[in-house]
């Protein structure tokens, strides 16, 4: 993790959010605080394969007494 001093991030602030977009973790600091900046989490397709089971009538309405619940 980075430490970057405020006044150096208004110099460098494109080529820091370029180290951020890479997964960098920064924290830009103030005489008397800090904030960090996190990255995105990059999202891995496929996790929930063969976990989650759909059953074959899923695109069927909803009985008529469960939809009048969410409206009552």
């Amino acid at each position: 993790m980075k430490v970057i001093d405020i006044k150096e991030a208004k110099e460098n602030l494109e080529k820091i959010l370029e180290e951020v977009e890479k997964g960098e973790e920064i924290i830009l600091k103030t005489k008397d605080k800090e904030f960090v900046i996190f990255p995105k989490p990059k999202r891995k397709l496929g996790i929930f394969k063969n976990k989650i089971k759909l059953e074959p009538d899923i695109d069927k309405p909803l009985p008529k007494e469960i939809v009048e619940d969410f409206y009552n």
